[in-house]
């Protein structure tokens, strides 16, 4: 199990989504399951929270723009006739495809926990600052 993460941790196209899951475990773990009472430390652990869910998004769009610049389509002159200059196309086309459609979702997915983030910070700071 653990040489599975590590080597999946050592592909850089992980980066990103694990930092942000450090970044939602960092704010939820110590303010809802240890229930830490002190201000300072609260917001101490919300700024990293911040700043690893950030690093995550940054790494993933860079990600996202590292695959764009490879998976660019390249215009090879051949006869349209040709079979298999048709199938390599095609095959092209659905790689640039399916691979832009797993980017669109993993983005949005991380875009829609950033949000269920900030919306739990916000009600964790209302509920400790005593508003009901």
């Amino acid at each position: 199990m653990n040489e599975k993460l590590l080597e999946a941790l050592s592909k850089e196209i992980f980066w990103g989504p694990f930092l942000v899951l450090a970044g939602i475990v960092t704010l939820i773990y110590p303010i809802v399951i240890i229930k830490i009472d002190n201000p300072v430390a609260i917001y101490a652990f919300i700024a990293v929270a911040i700043f690893l869910l950030a690093t995550g998004v940054y790494f993933m769009l860079r990600q996202l723009s590292y695959n764009a610049k490879l998976s660019s389509l390249e215009y090879k002159p051949g006869s349209f006739q040709d079979a298999d200059y048709i199938v390599n196309q095609l095959s092209k086309n659905y790689e640039l495809l399916r691979a832009q459609t797993n980017q669109g979702f993993l983005l949005s997915s991380v875009f829609m926990l950033v949000g269920l983030v900030i919306v739990i910070a916000s009600l964790l700071h209302l509920h400790l600052a005593g508003v009901e």
